[in-house]
């Protein structure tokens, strides 16, 4: 765990990052427990197989999070605050004509036609 602590250069940008732009001020203790039990444990703390000893588990990289970047989590929960899934959140697609792509596609190559035909 320190290895991986270590390769993090901006800790609070890192954790603004994975909590949705989030300051540390509003992120708590159960906020990163829920994170950390996600990440490396792949479940869910509300997930019946949920274990005393993962909550264990959890609170060390909580408390190695903390003596590694000097920040000190404070207990509770904020609630609604969210974080990144990356393979449960949902991707939102934009549906758009054949022509949009067309342009999209052309749009960038017509400096390159101009220069040329200057030559």
């Amino acid at each position: 765990m320190s290895r991986c602590l270590g390769a993090v250069d901006d800790p609070d940008d890192f954790i603004r990052g994975w909590f949705c732009g989030a300051t540390l001020d509003i992120i708590r203790r159960e906020n990163l427990r829920e994170w950390i039990t996600w990440v490396l444990l792949s479940s869910e703390s509300a997930n019946e197989e949920y274990s005393a000893g993962w909550e264990l588990e959890s609170e060390h990289y909580i408390l190695e999070m903390e003596r590694t970047f000097g920040w000190v989590v404070p207990p509770g929960k904020t609630e609604g605050l969210k974080f990144m899934r990356l393979n449960t959140d949902p991707i939102n697609t934009v549906h758009r004509p054949l022509i949009w792509y067309t342009v999209s596609l052309v749009q960038p190559l017509r400096p390159d036609v101009q220069l040329h035909s200057l030559t």
